[in-house]
C-alpha cells in the first residue's frame, strides 16, 4: 500500500532485464505460456523500466502491438557484449519505437557483458556505467516532479 503508482519504474540486469521485457509484454497482453493466466497487473502507472545488458533473441520478442506504449523503456547494452548479442537489442529497440513504444537503446560502445559491476575489475567500466547512471537518475528525477 506503500507503493507511489504514479512513480513506479522497473529494473532488471542480465537474465533480469529479460524477465521485465517478458513481464511488459505479458501484463500488456501478449499470450503468456500455455495453461500459464497472465498476472491481474494494472500497469498503466508504470512509468520506466531500465533494462542492462537483456537477453533479447527468440522467444523474448515482445509484439509491439502489446508492449506498454506509457512506459518509457531504455535498454543500456554494452557493443562488447559476448553473453547477450546487443544486435538483436537493438533489433527490439527499433521494432518497438516503430510500433509507437517510448524505446531507448543505448549502446555503451567499449563496454562488454556486466559493464557496471566495480566488484569485477575484469569487466567493469567507470565511464560506461556513468552513463546509465545519469539518464536513470535524470528519468527518476522528472518522475518524481511530474
Amino acid at each position: 500500500p506503500d507503493i507511489l503508482a504514479p512513480q513506479t519504474v522497473l529494473f532488471g540486469w542480465s537474465h533480469g532485464g529479460w524477465s521485465v521485457l517478458e513481464f511488459l509484454s505479458i501484463v500488456a497482453g501478449d499470450d503468456p505460456e500455455p495453461n500459464v493466466a497472465p498476472p491481474n497487473i494494472d500497469i498503466s502507472n508504470l512509468r520506466a523500466a531500465f533494462l542492462y545488458y537483456p537477453y533479447c533473441g527468440i522467444s523474448s520478442l515482445p509484439d509491439s502491438a502489446n508492449f506498454p506504449m506509457h512506459t518509457k523503456t531504455v535498454i543500456f547494452h554494452g557493443k562488447k557484449d559476448v553473453i547477450t548479442d546487443p544486435r538483436q537489442c537493438q533489433a527490439l529497440a527499433d521494432t518497438l519505437r516503430a510500433g509507437g513504444g517510448d524505446v531507448e537503446f543505448i549502446s555503451l560502445q567499449k563496454s562488454g557483458h556486466w559493464f557496471d559491476n566495480h566488484a569485477v575489475r575484469s569487466v567493469y567500466d567507470a565511464d560506461a556505467t556513468q552513463r546509465p547512471r545519469t539518464l536513470v537518475n535524470q528519468t527518476l528525477q522528472s518522475i518524481r516532479t511530474n
